[in-house]
């Protein structure tokens, strides 16, 4: 049988697919060892070889002839012998070869016999290993010969090596029998790769996936055991890929092909390549990623004879990696895998032959003469025996000079020599140069025409077309793609186009790889496969709000999308739904960028706020309970000296308007703590309907709605009260006279909540605050919650921090507010608490009062005045500023009362000083005072009978908790009550 002319089977060309597949001297030697130990287990091997085609339908039929089964037999057996023994020379590249020209005109597709090498590899492991546990060293050597023996067979296929694609266009034939057709490159061995398209598309259908399943043996049992060697895989892919890339970026042939600019890409694709292929989905996207890879390769210019190279170079690897050394079914269940992807990669390089272009024959004269493109027709020796009006005119002489002149003279070219000579020494039909013919750029074709009695013997024909605008444009189209991608790629976009009703991805561009871990191709054909990645808390929100989408209306979404190795990021996708008039119905079209950054730059922003206002609060609580104090101390110092006030500006007026300009700063100062989330909240059980009713009573201006009884929430009561008022009061002010706010009080069930608001799925009770005034415009309703920002003039009053405070006071109690408005329809808020089991109630000790107070304040004039309080409560009163001598202070005396400072300076906090004081003096009464946030002092972690105040304070309010800090202080001794 005779071997094709444009088969290579030189020595060196030999010699090159062996130092790609890593073949070592000592290959040969270690297989040619085995030989007697492996050839007793061939007859049985080849029974169920032949087995697993029969039961195959495409093969079946070709087994039932007569005669078939024996003559493959014994082909088989001649092959395995060469496998063992046969030196990597030219007889044994002819004889791989004359096997697969047998194979393929019995009709054995390429793809159905790659898959037989599935079982060569693995059900040679045992026999390999006398003890069952082959050498690594072994393994390696068959798989590796076993690839070199792959690529000569597909030779005779004519899929082996790269064939020259200028001009042309590939089809790429898929399992199901689809032709999906694509412009295919100018690409040769050794040149830049180019880029990938920035869309990848694929639709693979049928059956074939689940039948190449099977025939490999692939099932669950394979799924599993894949899963389990996946952190082995990883862990040993860096040393692969170093080998890998090591071998390829020396090599002449590929090195440019993975120029060091994107080796780093490279490596993390393939990378995510094992990782995809050891998560054991075998189902049909995964087997459309696996086209994908070949055509993607097939279009870069590597021949598969690469590509099967570098699979066995990392194959062989991850077989004697420790994690897999030795154990067969680990190995079996890695090798299937591979050879099922290397099935669909076969596919993807199996080009339909472009057909040939309209010979001269059949033409009518007048047509030919009046082409554009201009034709020649030439002699055996290559001169022209007739030719068009178009090429006369590229002729730069004498027209009748033309005539039998060789045509390498008439067209000085060099390109023109070469189709012309490529055509007389190859059997091929067409050769194709892209040269340059008077400074323009021109495409050279030359056939090779049929016999017939008007034209010459060997009679050739020459095409020559001007293509100066087809490179113009091409060219002004790869510098506008180039600089699209290049943009698409520095804005960290992914560009993505979904089917809606089954939520399949039809196209994905390559930034997926940066933003989600997975490459493209795993995304694409893979039904919710963007949604699965989305996170779980986020889900039904991202499903809900696809389904919600109207045809033609943009709309966006900012979501959480975990990551390939388990972390989150934010995301916003930009969502349009279009009718496609080639689509059977609307398609989803979205562009999703990282918004991590500015959600983590919103959050610093906001704790950066949230620690300035408790510093400032800190600050002015201080100084507001020294005023305060200072206050209350000369108002006792007017009472004793029986002054009287003189009219509304006597002493007693203005301190009394100084105390009112106290309670003011006192509630601004709360709502910057209450929007930093680090108020000081004290929740205890209430049903918020009841709240509702005792804090707005019968409001003027006020409709109401409640649903009894509503579920029991967790909240603060007077915080509550605060946040309440501040939306009534928001509401009546944008709402006309007359018209009254509606109040609404009802349970909300997580499934009744709508699926894109961030409350599906848990249940609150929801107050909802509803005006018909003039409403917020865009620009305001954004920034309604921000602090210190207000439409209204500062000097009524309006500072900007009411629903700032209402905000804080929601999200520190576990819910929050949401803000529906538009200009002139009116504004809804709902104020969303979460739903809580109510707590039993601290039932308090008898009534007890304490004698002697240890007080701890750093600030002097501070604590001047608390204990000038104290006093006049009948106390003892000892000073200190700082738990140390506070410390000393119990070694020396008892007390029954501490009041301390949460802030103390440097060294112990008021926190850690009272555990240690109560250790000294057990059942002592504790209270603790502070003017700054929460962030420094959790109210629920500190035991139940400690109690807290905020500052600045009342006396009534200080009196109150040291009360309840007598009746809650365990083992309290009984104490005569000192006079007040």
């Amino acid at each position: 049988m005779e071997i094709p002319a444009d088969i290579d089977l030189s020595e060196a060309r030999l010699g090159e697919r062996r130092r790609a597949l890593g073949i070592g001297p000592d290959d040969r030697a270690r297989l040619g060892a085995r030989l007697s130990q492996v050839q007793p287990h061939w007859p049985g091997f080849l029974d169920r070889l032949y087995e697993r085609l029969g039961a195959h339908p495409e093969t079946a039929a070709l087994l039932a002839r007569p005669g078939t089964l024996e003559r493959l037999t014994r082909a088989q057996s001649r092959y395995l012998t060469t496998l063992f023994s046969a030196e990597h020379d030219r007889a044994q590249a002819e004889f791989l070869v004359r096997l697969g020209l047998v194979h393929f005109r019995l009709g054995v597709t390429p793809q159905w016999y790659v898959a037989t090498y599935a079982h060569f590899i693995g059900e040679h492991l045992g026999p390999l290993g006398a003890d069952g546990a082959p050498d690594p060293a072994d393994v390696g050597a068959l798989v590796r010969s076993v690839f070199y023996d792959i690529g000569l067979v597909l030779d005779a296929y004519g899929v082996g090596d790269a064939i020259a694609r200028r001009g042309r266009r590939a089809e790429f034939v898929t399992p199901h029998g689809g032709v999906a057709a694509t412009p295919a490159p100018d690409a040769t061995p050794g040149s830049a790769p180019k880029a990938p398209p920035a869309v990848l598309q694929v639709h693979l259908t049928g059956d074939a996936v689940a039948e190449r399943a099977r025939f490999l043996g692939i099932d669950t049992g394979t799924a599993a055991t894949l899963r389990s060697i996946a952190d082995a895989l990883r862990e040993h892919t860096p040393s692969v890929l170093d080998d890998f890339y090591d071998f390829h970026s020396r090599h002449p042939e590929t090195a440019g092909l993975v120029p060091e600019a994107i080796v780093a890409r490279l490596r993390q694709q393939v990378s995510s390549y094992w990782q995809e292929l050891a998560a054991g989905d075998f189902s049909r996207p995964y087997a459309a990623s696996r086209l994908r890879i070949g055509l993607i390769h097939e279009r870069i210019g590597l021949s598969l004879q690469w590509y099967f190279g570098g699979i066995a170079r990392q194959l062989a690897s991850f077989l004697g990696s420790a994690a897999l050394r030795g154990d067969i079914e680990r190995q079996r269940a890695l090798i299937r895998a591979v050879f099922f992807d290397l099935t669909f990669v076969v596919d993807a390089y199996l080009e339909a032959r472009a057909e040939a272009l309209a010979r001269a024959e059949g033409y009518a004269t007048e047509l030919v003469a009046s082409l554009g493109t201009a034709v020649a027709v030439l002699d055996a020796a290559g001169r022209v025996v007739s030719a068009n009006r178009a090429l006369l005119d590229l002729f730069p002489g004498d027209p009748g000079l033309l005539y039998r002149m060789r045509i390498e003279n008439a067209l000085p070219a060099a390109e023109v020599r070469a189709v012309i000579g490529r055509l007389a020494s190859e059997p091929a039909q067409r050769a194709v140069a892209i040269g340059r013919l008077g400074g323009r750029p021109v495409k050279f074709t030359a056939y090779r025409l049929a016999q017939r009695p008007d034209l010459p013997q060997g009679a050739t024909a020459l095409l020559v077309d001007d293509v100066t605008d087809v490179f113009r444009a091409a060219n002004d189209a790869g510098a506008e793609r180039a600089r699209l991608l290049e943009l698409l790629d520095s804005s960290g976009a992914v560009l993505w186009e979904m089917e809606p009703q089954a939520g399949t991805l039809l196209a994905a561009s390559a930034g997926t790889l940066a933003l989600t871990g997975y490459r493209d191709i795993w995304f694409v054909g893979r039904p919710g496969a963007w949604s699965s990645c989305v996170a779980t808390r986020d889900r039904a929100r991202f499903d809900a709000f696809l389904r919600e989408l109207v045809p033609g209306t943009r709309r966006a979404i900012d979501y959480r999308l975990v990551q390939a190795d388990g972390e989150e990021r934010w995301v916003r996708s930009h969502v349009v739904l279009q009718q496609d008039s080639a689509a059977a119905g609307p398609t989803l079209r979205a562009v999703t960028q990282d918004v991590s950054a500015e959600r983590r730059e919103q959050q610093q922003r906001i704790q950066s706020a949230g620690v300035l206002a408790g510093g400032v609060a800190h600050m002015l609580n201080n100084s507001l309970m020294a005023i305060g104090g200072s206050l209350e101390m000369l108002s006792r110092t007017l009472r004793e000296s029986g002054a009287t006030p003189t009219g509304d500006s006597g002493p007693a007026a203005l301190i009394d308007a100084a105390r009112a300009e106290i309670e003011i700063a006192r509630g601004t100062t709360g709502k910057m703590l209450a929007f930093a989330g680090q108020q000081v909240l004290r929740p205890v059980p209430h049903a918020l309907d009841e709240l509702v009713r005792a804090e707005l009573g019968a409001a003027a201006g006020v409709r109401f709605e409640f649903e009894t009884p509503t579920w029991p929430v967790m909240v603060d009561a007077e915080k509550f009260g605060a946040a309440l008022q501040c939306l009534v009061a928001n509401a009546r002010e944008a709402t006309p006279s007359g018209i009254p706010v509606l109040v609404r009080v009802r349970n909300r069930a997580g499934s009744s909540i709508e699926p894109t608001d961030v409350g599906v799925g848990s249940d609150w009770v929801e107050v909802e605050v509803l005006d018909r005034g003039v409403g917020m415009s865009a620009a305001v309703r954004r920034r309604a919650v921000d602090p210190f920002f207000s439409t209204k003039s500062q000097d009524d009053g309006h500072y900007g921090l009411g629903l700032s405070m209402a905000l804080g006071f929601a999200v520190q109690s576990g819910g929050y507010i949401a803000i529906e408005s538009s200009e002139g329809v009116g504004t809804t808020a709902r104020l969303r608490l979460p739903r809580r089991l109510p707590l039993e109630p601290v039932v308090p000790e008898q009534r007890r009062r304490n004698q002697r107070a240890l007080l701890v304040e750093d600030h002097a004039l501070v604590r001047r005045v608390v204990a000038a309080l104290l006093r006049d409560f009948g106390f003892a009163v000892v000073e200190t500023a700082s738990a140390a001598e506070a410390l000393e202070a119990t070694e020396r005396d008892r007390f029954d009362l501490l009041l301390s400072d949460v802030r103390l300076g440097r060294g112990m906090d008021g926190v850690e000083l009272a555990g240690h004081v109560e250790q000294r003096l057990p059942g002592i009464a504790v209270v603790l005072m502070s003017g700054y946030s929460a962030e420094h002092l959790n109210v629920r972690r500190l035991p139940q009978h400690f109690r807290f105040i905020e500052k600045p304070f009342t006396p009534e309010a200080l009196r109150r908790e040291i009360d309840q800090a007598s009746r809650s202080a365990p083992a309290r001794r009984e104490t005569p009550t000192p006079a007040p």
